[in-house]
C-alpha cells in the first residue's frame, strides 16, 4: 500500500475546501426566502378600518431586513372584504376573508409574501350575550336557553367580542347554582382556554339548578382588553352552574 500520510499541502487543501463550504452555507442563509407582510391591526378587522402594510425581506434564517428603494406590487384575493392600494394601504370594506399579497422583483428574482385579513361583524361586549350562542363548547352541554352540565376543564367560546372604545371593569352573568356547588369558579379568559385571565367569578348558591340570579365580579388585567377578542368561559372545577346569559360592564 502507498503512503497515506497527509502532507501539509493536502491539509491546506482540505481546510480550504471546508472553509469554502462554510462560506457557501452562510451565504445561502443570507439569501432572501420571501417577504414578510404585517400590519398594525390584528387579524380581525372591522369595516372601515385601514392600515399601512409593513413589508420586509425574510431570510432563510428567520431574520428580516428592511428593503429600501424596492417597488412592491399589492393585490387582494377578495376585494369585497378588503382592498389594497398601490402604496400598501389596506381598507376593510365588507365582511369576509381575503389574502393580501405583496410581491417585488429583486436582482431579477421575484419574491412574495402574504397577510390574511378577516373582516368580522363583532358582538358588543356591553350587550347581553346569550350563553347558548357559544360558537364552540368543550366538555359541557348547550341547551335551548342555557349552557350547563359542565365538567372539569370544560369551556365555552364566544367569537368576535368587541370591547372598543371602552375597557370593561365588571363581568356579570345570570346563572343557577345549587348549594353543593357554591364556591366554584367561572374563569373569563381571552382568545384561548388558557389565555389571559381577566376575571374569576366565584359562584354563590341561588337555590338550585332552576333558580336563576345575577352575580358579578370585578375584572383584573383589563388594560389588555381592547379591540376584538374571543371570550372563553372556562370551568376548571366542573359542575359549576347553569348559565343563561352574561355581559360586561364599563365605568360610567
Amino acid at each position: 500500500m502507498g503512503d497515506t500520510t497527509a502532507t501539509p499541502a493536502m491539509i491546506d487543501e482540505a481546510v480550504s475546501g471546508l472553509q469554502a463550504a462554510i462560506t457557501a452555507f452562510q451565504n445561502a442563509q443570507l439569501l432572501l426566502n420571501g417577504l414578510s407582510v404585517t400590519s398594525t391591526l390584528p387579524k380581525l378587522w372591522l369595516i372601515g378600518q385601514t392600515a399601512q402594510l409593513d413589508v420586509k425581506g425574510a431570510y432563510r434564517t428567520g431574520a428580516y431586513v428592511e428593503l429600501s428603494g424596492v417597488g412592491f406590487t399589492f393585490s387582494s384575493s377578495n376585494t369585497a372584504a378588503a382592498t389594497v392600494d398601490s402604496s400598501g394601504v389596506v381598507t376593510a370594506v365588507g365582511y369576509g376573508t381575503t389574502v393580501i399579497q405583496a410581491s417585488a422583483v429583486i436582482d431579477g428574482q421575484t419574491y412574495a409574501g402574504q397577510l390574511t385579513v378577516q373582516v368580522v361583524s363583532p358582538r358588543d361586549a356591553y350587550a347581553t350575550i346569550q350563553a347558548e350562542s357559544a360558537d364552540q363548547v368543550s366538555g359541557l352541554s348547550k341547551y335551548t336557553t342555557i349552557i350547563g352540565n359542565t365538567t372539569p376543564q370544560s369551556w365555552a367560546r364566544y367569537d368576535n367580542i368587541l370591547f372598543d372604545p371602552d375597557v370593561p371593569n365588571l363581568f356579570e352573568a345570570r346563572l343557577a347554582v345549587p348549594a353543593a356547588y357554591a364556591g366554584k369558579t367561572i374563569e373569563v379568559r381571552l382568545d384561548s382556554p388558557t389565555g389571559a385571565l381577566i376575571g374569576s367569578l366565584q359562584v354563590q348558591d341561588t337555590g338550585g339548578w332552576d333558580s336563576m340570579a345575577v352575580q358579578n365580579v370585578s375584572l383584573t388585567n383589563v388594560p389588555s382588553v381592547t379591540g376584538i377578542h374571543d371570550v372563553y368561559l372556562t370551568f376548571a372545577n366542573g359542575g359549576t352552574a347553569n348559565i343563561d346569559w352574561f355581559r360586561f360592564d364599563k365605568p360610567s
